[in-house]
């Protein structure tokens, strides 16, 4: 059985793997906002992993509702579940917003035309199609880009196997990482 330090450790590899590799189970995550009292799921890509300040991060329009979602309520949850490992991550952690900044700035140039597509509708998301919804707008403008940085408090783990299914949870405090097994 492993540890809960070497499985600690995993989690943030397997988060890192995620982001580079485009096959990867975790490069797709769960971004889990409250819409008012209901929480409000959707899949997202995941941009960035920074173990050391416990961040997740991910690029999503500024007019988006995720945005209005989290400045109503910056607490949020991730999920990821790799079928091929039979492994569950939820996290919880709080966001923010990072918009017209120096790295936000740094990333948008360096993003290709086609992915700063985008960000650069006229409308914003989730709105009625119009019929000049195809016209964009200059692909210098980075105005509606954003990033979403959520730092992780609470990591649950969930090993599913036949031999007997296996559960931690990692709290983080000012005094680092606090880890324990739970009950399945």
């Amino acid at each position: 059985m492993q540890s809960l330090k070497d499985i600690f450790q995993n989690i943030w590899q397997q988060l890192r793997r995620g982001k580079n590799d485009k096959k990867h189970a975790f490069r797709f995550g769960t971004f889990v906002t409250i819409n008012g009292t209901f929480p409000n799921p959707r899949t997202v890509v995941l941009r960035k992993v920074e173990q050391a300040k416990a961040e997740l991060w991910l690029y999503t329009d500024l007019r988006s509702p995720k945005v209005e979602e989290v400045r109503n309520n910056k607490n949020v949850a991730w999920h990821f579940y790799n079928p091929k490992q039979q492994v569950q991550l939820r996290m919880y952690g709080t966001v923010a917003i990072l918009h017209n900044e120096t790295i936000t700035n740094e990333i948008w140039q360096n993003l290709p035309d086609y992915g700063k597509s985008d960000y650069l509708t006229r409308q914003p998301p989730g709105s009625l199609k119009l019929n000049d919804s195809k016209r964009l707008l200059s692909t210098n403008n980075a105005e509606n880009f954003c990033v979403l940085v959520t730092t992780i408090n609470t990591i649950d783990w969930l090993q599913l196997s036949r031999d007997g299914h296996q559960r931690g949870r990692f709290e983080r405090s000012q005094d680092g990482w606090k880890s324990d097994w739970l009950i399945p």
